[in-house]
């Protein structure tokens, strides 16, 4: 399989701490799972893979507008 770097990027959609990190707020609800995946891990392993075969990487975070909380 080949990609063209210059129409494919890897995406991260929405990483929050709150589950990825052991001191998140919801690290209790999903803590095992994040651990038993190891979904940081393999988050990390992407971003390397991603930078040695310089692709772009996206990160798009969740972001509250000051109208969300109405």
């Amino acid at each position: 399989m080949s990609f063209d770097r210059t129409e494919t990027a890897v995406v991260f959609i929405d990483p929050q701490v709150d589950v990825l990190s052991k001191s998140g707020k919801n690290w209790g609800a999903v803590g095992a799972s994040v651990t038993e995946n190891k979904t940081v891990e393999n988050m990390l392993r992407i971003f390397k893979a991603a930078k040695s075969a310089k692709f772009a990487v996206f990160i798009s975070p969740h972001y509250f507008f000051p109208t969300d909380r109405v």
